[in-house]
């Protein structure tokens, strides 16, 4: 293999845009594939007409960016807004949860948070209900102080709000906020504290209290977020969730023009259980907020995940990771010979029209990195409702710690001097050739070097 294919071929990988970001994979093309599955006559709406105990489960920041800011004078008004909001979209409920973000330090969503700073924050000093709505509230939302504070705000309204009949058994996660105050599970004044769990992202939080509503009578859930994660996160834990008697479960997905309802219960009957338990593993490794884009979900979707993805995310050992990289390559181009990364780059390199070094797949060495980190993500994944579950150390698994943030470890080596200068001659014969020029030996991303042309002339390139 050539020496080239052990560093990326410019000073940021494909993984990674020009300021050091990860790329970003349009993470709701997941949904859209796996809805194709659903047919014409699949149940587009929950029913509401029997007597099914039925608990409606709240992504609180998800819904609350949903209420228009300018309708309200101070927070008082825009939490009465949001409570107005979820009352008419659960009616009928047995049981409602509110589940809150809880914000921990040296998260490996650091990196995507700064991702999505587009403007400086302001830090409003307390979040009341007679504090006004700042004017730009655009600046409001990067501040995790703000949110938390608006989230505390809400906490104590959910519980305090006046529901219509019947009256929902409403339940409010805890959280943590910045300062390391935590905010109880509650409800009625009463602490749940089988609910008081560690977790970070609402998204993985929803688990553990769909898992309790269902063990404490509930038969439908319906989640109401429009986040992909939860989509994925539903989709895995049917199964379990099922087995302890739900017996449908539904997200509310989409915004706008697009809101519709899933069917989860009828989608994984569809798809079937194997695919079921690797669909983390398949939305994490082609990109998510913890990891960057590799290839389509489409692609994804169509490669036999089931094959390659089985143990992912569950094991950590060499042949789980060789798995995934040989998963990757087939994602790039399905029905490859290669299993290796460097082996597809140095394919496409020579075998496809008009590729530039900045258009090829990761090597595999930044590749390894990515599956590392999608190992962590997977593994927090799959084990939301696990009572022993040993959290892996993020440091050991593709991401590192920078300013007190954990962020993604880029393997962004220069290439070295001697492999600096490439070439697109057939023979190398004259001093147009810039290896020959330079004196410089060509190297095997040179096209004299792909086997197709007749022999280099280069003479500094012989051995």
């Amino acid at each position: 293999m050539d020496e080239l294919l052990q560093y990326d071929v410019c000073s940021t990988s494909p993984l990674f845009d020009e300021e050091g970001l990860m790329t970003k994979a349009t993470k709701s093309q997941i949904v859209q594939e796996l809805e194709k599955h659903l047919g014409e006559d699949c149940p587009k709406t929950p029913p509401t007409s029997d007597s099914a105990k039925t608990g409606y489960i709240v992504d609180v920041m998800a819904n609350v960016r949903k209420i228009k800011q300018k309708a309200s004078s101070h927070f008082g008004e825009f939490c009465d807004s949001f409570l107005r909001f979820i009352q008419s979209s659960a009616k009928g409920a047995s049981r409602i949860d509110f589940v809150f973000d809880s914000y921990m330090d040296k998260s490996i969503k650091d990196s995507e948070r700064q991702r999505r700073e587009k403007k400086s924050p302001i830090e409003v000093h307390d979040v009341r209900r007679e504090t006004p709505i700042p004017q730009e509230m655009d600046r409001f939302w990067p501040s995790i102080r703000n949110k938390a504070k608006l989230e505390s705000l809400l906490h104590q309204e959910a519980l305090a709000y006046s529901w219509n009949e019947p009256t929902p058994d409403v339940v409010v996660s805890n959280f943590r906020i910045p300062d390391g105050t935590e905010l109880p599970c509650s409800t009625a004044g009463a602490e749940v504290s089988e609910l008081n769990i560690t977790m970070e992202e609402a998204d993985a939080r929803i688990v553990p209290h769909v898992m309790h509503a269902v063990t404490h009578g509930i038969s439908r859930i319906i989640v109401l977020s429009a986040d992909t994660d939860v989509f994925v996160l539903m989709v895995f834990y049917w199964n379990v969730l099922h087995s302890h008697g739900l017996s449908e479960l539904w997200v509310k997905a989409g915004v706008g023009d697009s809101t519709r309802f899933i069917p989860i219960h009828v989608l994984a009957a569809q798809i079937g259980e194997n695919l079921c338990q690797v669909l983390p593993a398949v939305h994490v490794l082609t990109g998510c907020d913890y990891t960057s884009k590799i290839g389509t979900k489409h692609a994804a979707l169509m490669t036999n995940p089931e094959h390659y993805l089985e143990h992912f995310g569950t094991k950590t050992d060499q042949s789980t990771i060789d798995k995934a990289e040989e998963y990757l390559t087939q994602v790039l181009k399905k029905g490859t010979n290669f299993k290796k990364m460097d082996q597809l780059r140095n394919e496409l390199y020579h075998h496809s029209k008009s590729v530039s070094l900045q258009q090829l797949p990761p090597t595999s060495s930044a590749t390894r990195l990515h599956i590392l980190r999608a190992v962590y993500a997977t593994n927090e994944m799959v084990s939301l409702l696990s009572t022993t579950h040993d959290r892996l150390d993020p440091t050991q698994y593709g991401f590192e710690e920078v300013d007190d943030l954990l962020t993604p470890k880029m393997d962004a080596n220069p290439i070295p001097e001697e492999f600096a200068t490439h070439c697109n001659c057939l023979k190398c014969g004259t001093q147009r050739c810039p290896c020959l020029r330079n004196a410089e030996p060509c190297c095997s991303f040179c096209r004299c070097q792909s086997g197709l042309v007749a022999e280099c002339k280069n003479v500094f390139g012989k051995t």
